[in-house]
């Protein structure tokens, strides 16, 4: 496992449904990612407004990454790293994955809800919180804007 494993991303479908689930058991105390249950990723597959991306190191299911396409707006539902693969990018890579459909789409924003102490790796990608007077230990809406708009 290392550097020279090649990563590769693609739209999640119902075959990769069991590794993720593994995936997100590492995250069993994460309050932003318990709701994700095997039925909620089986209904993110088949929500035709939503795309859930995988990443693989080799034929590893190593991330994850759900992303909700609204008229205004692309909403981050999703975002989780095997931990031994945390900080080599692939969290970047899922949302860039991700952002290119609304960038196309012309939506104006990517968004994503956390709590402002969860906040710095989102902050250190350019996410701005929407309401920052309403910080505490609720989620709270922080917005990037996407870098290419249709006319």
């Amino acid at each position: 496992m290392g550097g020279t494993t090649a990563l590769t991303y693609s739209l999640a479908t119902r075959v990769d449904l069991l590794a993720m689930a593994r995936l997100l058991t590492h995250f069993l105390d994460d309050p932003l990612l318990r709701p994700w249950t095997p039925s909620a990723l089986q209904g993110a597959l088949a929500d035709p407004e939503q795309n859930l991306c995988v990443a693989r190191a080799g034929h590893t299911l190593v991330g994850i990454a759900a992303m909700r396409y609204g008229q205004r707006h692309a909403e981050l539902t999703l975002l989780a790293v095997a931990p031994l693969w945390q900080r080599r990018g692939l969290g970047q890579g899922l949302l860039t994955w991700l952002e290119a459909p609304a960038e196309l789409l012309g939506l104006a924003h990517s968004t994503v809800s956390c709590p402002l102490e969860r906040s710095g790796y989102f902050s250190r990608r350019g996410f701005q919180p929407r309401f920052p007077e309403a910080a505490g230990p609720d989620p709270i809406l922080f917005l990037r804007p996407l870098t290419r708009r249709s006319s």
